[in-house]
């Protein structure tokens, strides 16, 4: 039995994104992202794409936020029958690598904790993709 080598720069920590599929410009389908790498991760998905294969990851929500305009260039690095391995183009930054990894909200937290009594405060972004709103 031939043992898979691991080629991975950083920890792989869990997640929980859910993404949609692009390349060149066209959608190919969902997938959840189901553990992140400052390298790379692991991609839960039915589609079975060529290895090698470039594509984009547009973040549709994490942790039950949603996200709008995140887009991540990746290439397929392996294929499972229950998902893709994929290799980021640029290395994931910290910030980038948290959001990724976000934890659940927890149901139960009282909005005091998060230093604000205004309605919704519970609901900010802690991540700014540099985009002007």
């Amino acid at each position: 039995m031939t043992k898979t080598l691991e080629h991975r720069r950083g920890q792989r920590m869990a997640a929980a994104m859910w993404v949609r599929l692009s390349s060149s410009g066209a959608e190919l389908g969902m997938g959840s992202i189901a553990n992140a790498s400052i390298s790379g991760a692991f991609l839960e998905t039915a589609l079975q794409l060529p290895v090698n294969a470039n594509i984009t990851l547009e973040a549709i929500s994490s942790a039950g936020v949603a996200h709008e305009g995140l887009r991540i260039a990746a290439r397929v690095a392996r294929v499972e029958t229950r998902g893709l391995g994929v290799e980021w183009h640029v290395m994931a930054t910290p910030a980038l690598l948290a959001l990724l990894t976000a934890p659940p909200p927890s149901v139960a937290e009282p909005e005091e904790t998060l230093g604000s009594s205004e309605p919704g405060a519970k609901h900010a972004h802690m991540y700014d993709s540099g985009r002007n709103s």
